[in-house]
């Protein structure tokens, strides 16, 4: 091919030679066939072709793969498979979850199913019925409340007596006190009197009416009957025990004992078997039980107001000192204090069928208002019960271990102006919740604090939170060195936070998480907290309201198979998160923000994403929100086997100082914002790695690298991308290579940039090598511009063919405003009008192969063409050299003549950057 020594072409006087664009043709000198078709086999990875040797390229791959270059195979691209509970998009790229939607009460979707899976406590035990709401079990009880003398019992509306006033006394009674009756060697004015008169063993029963006695001493086996406790009353001073049994067994049934203290005193290994009674207004507690080997059984017993001795609280029933109570339908009403109570190491406490209610705070700087306290070393199990209004909570273990299987507990907090836990396990205490709802709690629902604590909830249901005096309103909170542990737990409808994690570690499994409607409340906050989580679902009802918070230095979450739907997630301030198998969904803002919660913050906060499904994270009046993962400055990222698809103005950003490793990924459909801009699948400002990824569809463009970051590009694919495929700008570094650019093709909008397979604009430095560059609109490759700096680009072994034009005046396979270019062992076959132009650029181009365009090479704006046998050691500005092996067949023309039109110029501003979150 010989040029001349040099030549320049310059804006000539169009003639009209048949080009509908102006473009201008010199006779086709160069016209022919190519390279005999006898000569010798083509090398390695070419094909014989119209032009000879050409690169092998299959002629269509399936859905999932790649043509590559150099190879008559396609390669694999995007996701290998999809994970359980997905399945690929139909007629598409990636995966997409098997889930259902809108799942009513009582129920949560589930990945993999597509019906709804039940979550919480949805197996109501006799006594209780389903709440109103849907979730959980509520207990059956009177309304209003039992008079004196009558219980409530679980399951019934009914208010039933406490003992049979009709019965007889029983036939075995030995000794009688009836003050009505002479006395005699049996019969006794008073209890204090028939005790003393009776032998062990002895049957004491007791006829109607009000005994002014306290103190009562038994320490030898007896059993003592009242005729029933509406009509059997003993009164006390409030100064000693009304019945005390020391060391012997007993039974005592049908009284009722007002202001002793405490009520009953069981002690030094007595065995007593207590039923059928009322204590009323007790002083400091209605039964005591102590000593290692002491028990009582507590059957059908109220007790009413237990009231407080200063600040000594009331408690229903207190076991100490290694004592044992088992309770059954035992109700506590209105203790000044608290209802159930074991302290001390060896003391063991159950309750069956027990409902305690309106449990007081003794007032600033009292105790109180707990229903039920575990103690150090002191065991507890509650089953089948009700808790309603306990003014601080309803659970508390400090340093003890609580088991509960069937409760409600509503209304805690209620009547106290600081936040109050409705279950709290501290101090290293252990609490274990098996089918419980938590409903109506001011302040926190439950949680675990400090001092090795550990809480676990199955089957467990918390709803309704109310904010608390300090502002508080958490479904769960998990707070110092303390391990809780979740499983089919449903936490919703609280003000400020499903769980809030400070510290500790958590872990949930099967669980379905949600706030209430407030503004910036969130499902889960970890802030320094190591989580593991699988099959949960979180979802966010509100604008301002986050999915999941992983925040500080010290955070580290690892959650797998979860569903997060409406609203955002965050990684902030150095924390980790790793997420797989997972669906983000439907945001009103982006999937994820990864970064700092503050300006002027410097933290390395880093998000793992593998093997997961973002799509539809849609701003609904925010031009510039939406996506899917905003990567923020100093943050990282690692993103691999994902799809991502239909995402409002991006799909993934990277900002300065940034980085992503993306892999065996595919980003579908990112759509234009409201305000009608972006629109781009991966938008870089910082550092991206990008393998194995298929960009397809998307509104604005494939992938966009801004200011001076850089990106690598290997093995991926771009295909009919909306305006451009891979596109560079400012001062950024971009390689690709072993890629495919196919198809991008937008609607000309003199805006806009419109159908441009790849670009590197103003001061960029980019690679380009085993690329295949096909059936663009416009333009294959555009490079440089007219704002400076210059480019500095390299084009190595690709191939940019069948450049579209549509009737326009483009369809140029490489474009060039001012920069420097290189372009060495490549092809531009078949392009709809020029193969190479250079307009104001400086150029190299060797063993090239320009073939089958309407022109081979353009030149303008002062750029020159000359031709050397080999490549000089520096290139000249404004010189576009072809080497002896750069072949020029079947074009056109060689060269175009006349002022070439250039696409509008690439617009640098593709809309506003995504402003910071707040904290």
């Amino acid at each position: 091919m010989k040029f001349g020594a040099a030549w320049v072409l310059g804006a000539a006087v169009f003639l009209g030679l048949g080009c509908s664009d102006g473009l201008e043709v010199e006779p086709n000198v160069d016209a022919g066939s190519g390279p005999d078709s006898g000569a010798a086999a083509c090398a390695n990875g070419l094909i014989r072709g119209p032009y000879g040797c050409e690169p092998r390229v299959a002629a269509s791959c399936p859905i999932g793969a790649r043509p590559a270059l150099f190879q008559d195979e396609c390669a694999p691209v995007g996701p290998a498979q999809c994970p359980d509970g997905f399945t690929k998009i139909e007629g598409a790229w990636g995966c997409h979850p098997i889930l259902a939607q809108d799942c009513p009460a009582g129920a949560r979707a589930q990945l993999g199913q597509g019906s709804c899976v039940p979550v919480g406590w949805h197996s109501c035990p006799s006594g209780f019925s389903p709440a109103a709401d849907g979730w959980g079990c509520e207990a059956v009880l009177p309304q209003p409340r039992c008079d004196e003398g009558q219980r409530d019992v679980l399951g019934s509306t009914r208010c039933l007596p406490i003992g049979d006033c009709a019965a007889p006394l029983p036939a075995e009674v030995t000794r009688f006190v009836d003050p009505n009756r002479a006395e005699d060697a049996t019969h006794h004015h008073t209890i204090t009197a028939a005790i003393r008169a009776a032998a062990p063993g002895e049957v004491i029963g007791v006829e109607a009416g009000d005994y002014a006695e306290e103190g009562l001493q038994i320490d030898k086996p007896l059993r003592l009957l009242g005729r029933c406790t509406d009509r059997v009353r003993l009164s006390g001073t409030g100064t000693v025990p009304g019945i005390g049994v020391s060391g012997v067994d007993a039974e005592l049934s049908g009284l009722t004992l007002i202001g002793h203290r405490p009520g009953l005193l069981v002690a030094n290994g007595a065995q007593v078997n207590l039923h059928s009674l009322q204590l009323t207004t007790p002083v400091t507690a209605g039964i005591l039980v102590l000593h290692a080997g002491t028990k009582a059984t507590i059957g059908e017993v109220r007790i009413d107001r237990p009231s407080a001795l200063g600040q000594t609280p009331g408690v229903g029933v207190q076991v100490q000192r290694g004592g044992r109570a088992e309770l059954n339908n035992v109700q506590v009403e209105g203790s000044s204090g608290y209802g159930l109570v074991a302290l001390e190491s060896g003391s063991v406490l159950t309750a069956t069928r027990a409902v305690l209610r309106d449990v007081r705070w003794l007032g600033p700087g009292g105790a109180g208002g707990q229903a039920v306290i575990v103690g150090q070393g002191a065991r507890a199990h509650l089953a089948d019960s009700v808790i309603r209004g306990a003014d601080r909570g309803g659970l508390a273990v400090n340093g003890g271990h609580l088991t509960v299987h069937g409760l409600e507990l509503s209304d805690a907090g209620r009547n106290r102006p600081r936040d109050a836990a409705a279950v709290n396990a501290n101090t290293g205490g252990v609490i274990e919740l098996l089918e419980v709802r938590i409903a109506r709690s001011r302040g926190v629902g439950a949680g675990a604090f400090d001092g090795g604590a550990r809480l676990f909830a199955k089957r467990t249901v918390i709803v309704d939170g109310e904010l608390g005096g300090m502002g508080l309103g958490l479904g769960v909170v998990v707070q110092g060195n303390v391990e809780v542990n979740f499983s089919d737990v449903a936490i919703l409808r609280q003000p400020s936070a499903a769980i809030a994690a400070y510290n500790g570690r958590l872990e949930v499994q099967a669980s379905l998480l949600g706030p209430g409607s407030s503004p910036n409340s969130s499902a889960l906050i970890a802030d320094g907290t190591q989580i593991v989580a699988s099959d949960v679902e979180l979802y966010s009802p509100s604008e301002g309201a986050y999915n999941l918070d992983v925040r500080g230095a010290r955070a580290r979450a690892v959650i797998s198979r979860a569903i997060l739907r409406r609203g955002p997630s965050a990684v902030f301030d150095g924390a980790e998160l790793q997420l797989s198998e997972s669906a983000v969904l439907d945001s009103w803002d982006v999937g994820f923000f990864v970064g700092n919660s503050l300006e002027g913050q410097r933290h390395d906060s880093r998000l793992v994403l593998r093997d997961s499904h973002l799509a539809r994270n849609i701003s609904s009046n925010d031009p510039g929100s939406g996506g899917g993962i905003f990567f923020a400055d100093q943050s990282r990222g690692v993103v691999e086997g994902c799809t991502f698809q239909d995402n409002n103005t991006e799909s993934i950003s990277v900002a300065a100082e940034a980085s992503l490793e993306l892999k065996r990924s595919v980003l579908l459909g990112t759509l234009r914002g409201v305000d009608g801009k972006k629109g781009m699948a991966l938008h870089v400002w910082g550092r991206a790695q990008v393998e194995d990824v298929a960009f397809l569809a998307n509104a604005g463009g494939g992938l966009v690298l801004r200011g001076t970051g850089s990106a690598t590009i290997s093995g991926s694919l771009f295909h009919q991308n909306r305006l451009l495929g891979v596109f560079s700008d400012y001062e950024a570094k971009l390689r690709v290579e072993r890629s495919a650019v196919l198809h991008t093709a937008g609607v000309a909008d003199p805006r806009t940039t419109d159908g441009f397979g790849m670009g590197a604009l103003v001061g960029g430095d980019a690679v380009f090598r085993e690329t295949l560059v096909q059936a663009n609109r416009f333009s294959g490759l555009a490079l440089g511009s007219a704002r400076r700096p210059q480019s500095q680009v390299r084009v190595e072994a690709c191939v940019i063919r069948d450049t579209l034009s549509d009737g326009t005046a483009y369809g140029h396979g490489l474009a060039s405003g001012p920069s420097a270019v290189r372009v060495q062992g490549s092809y531009l076959l078949d392009n709809k009008k020029v193969g190479l132009a250079f307009v104001g650029a400086t150029a190299l181009v060797g063993a090239t192969v320009i073939a089958g365009n309407l022109v081979g090479t353009h030149v303008q704006d002062g750029t020159v063409l000359r031709d050397l046998a080999a490549a000089p050691e520096q290139l000249t500005t404004l010189e576009a050299i072809f080497t002896a092996d750069a072949l020029f067949l079947e074009n056109g023309s060689k060269v175009g003549v006349g002022e070439l039109p250039l696409p509008p110029p690439i617009d640098p501003e593709l809309g506003p950057e995504r402003p910071r979150p707040g904290s």
